[in-house]
């Protein structure tokens, strides 16, 4: 003795007919279940690709050199010196810099920066120089 299909739907539009608490309360719970899933599954990717991310960065070799007297010829004779770079970015705090935006005037902190600064940007070791000697 089995059920038909239409005796299956006829039972499941009485039962959700005589519950509708019951069946908005399950059809939220499955729609909160399935969100949970579809989020859990793109929190992993996004970590993958965050993490990657992080690794391809690190393999890069980053060398950050605080000096107040560094000047562009100075950058120059490094990236001669130093076998093995890519690129050496430069920047230089400039300070406060009033500007005009939109009728409405503004003091952000400026620095001025060299072209390469993008390719340099990264986790840096920063080493205090006081001579360009000390590359020679």
């Amino acid at each position: 003795m089995s059920i038909s299909p239409l005796d299956i739907l006829v039972l499941t539009w009485d039962s959700l007919r005589s519950n509708p608490l019951r069946s908005a309360l399950t059809g939220v719970g499955v729609f909160m279940g399935v969100a949970a899933v579809s989020a859990t599954v793109q929190v992993g990717s996004i970590s993958r690709a965050t993490i990657a991310r992080q690794i391809a960065r690190r393999e890069v070799p980053h060398v950050g050199i605080w000096s107040g007297r560094l000047k562009l010829e100075d950058m120059e004779f490094l990236q001669q010196r130093l076998r093995g770079v890519q690129a050496i970015g430069g920047s230089r705090w400039i300070g406060s810099v009033p500007i005009i935006f939109q009728e409405q005037e503004a003091n952000p902190q400026a620095m001025a920066v060299s072209g390469d600064i993008l390719q340099t940007l990264g986790p840096l070791k920063f080493y205090w120089i006081d001579h360009k000697s000390q590359f020679q």
